[in-house]
């Protein structure tokens, strides 16, 4: 049993048991009066109330240090903080690569959606250019006014369907990078 309670001893029951034996060795030095010295009631006052503030001064520290965890417990705690740090950083790691492949897939259906629109785009705009061009030849006798009237609205035509090529190419790609940030930030929140 002795070596239990030896092994169970903190640091701060090897400093109360030294605090107590130099609390007997300095009651026992006062208890030893000299002749040649004189011990006022304040020169004991002031002796009891140090050795007091000591002791105090002692067991506070001692609360404290009971109050600190051990070395394996502090391994402990550090070792299942490492553990959780581990799993977080793994779950990030996931979660990124989990919204890449998302963006990655979201961006080549848009892509395929802006190649499809292009195309019909294109398409629209070459069957206006065709109707635009058979209305010119029927009417290429008229005065040179009708012509360049016409001329000048053909072109507003191919100019307004090149502003309507550029919305539409740019308005999938300013949707998917709203609805982006928008995600970021409510996965952030």
């Amino acid at each position: 049993m002795s070596s239990a309670s030896e092994k169970n001893s903190s640091p701060m029951d090897e400093l109360l048991a030294m605090q107590q034996s130099a609390l007997q060795a300095n009651l026992n030095k006062a208890s030893n009066i000299q002749k040649a010295v004189t011990l006022t009631e304040a020169n004991w006052i002031g002796l009891t109330r140090a050795m007091e503030l000591t002791g105090n001064s002692i067991l506070k520290a001692q609360e404290t240090l009971e109050r600190l965890p051990t070395a394996q417990e502090m391994e402990t705690l550090l070792a299942g903080q490492a553990g959780n740090l581990t799993a977080a950083h793994t779950e990030a790691v996931q979660q990124i690569r989990q919204t890449v492949q998302e963006l990655l897939e979201t961006s080549r259906e848009n892509l395929r959606w802006m190649q499809e629109e292009m195309q019909e785009t294109r398409a629209a705009s070459q069957r206006e250019s065709e109707k635009l061009l058979k209305e010119f030849q029927s009417q290429a006798g008229k005065i040179s006014e009708t012509y360049s009237s016409r001329l000048s609205r053909a072109e507003d035509t191919l100019r307004e369907s090149a502003n309507s090529i550029r919305w539409k190419m740019y308005i999938p790609t300013i949707i998917l990078v709203l609805w982006e940030l928008v995600r970021h930030l409510w996965l952030r929140g």
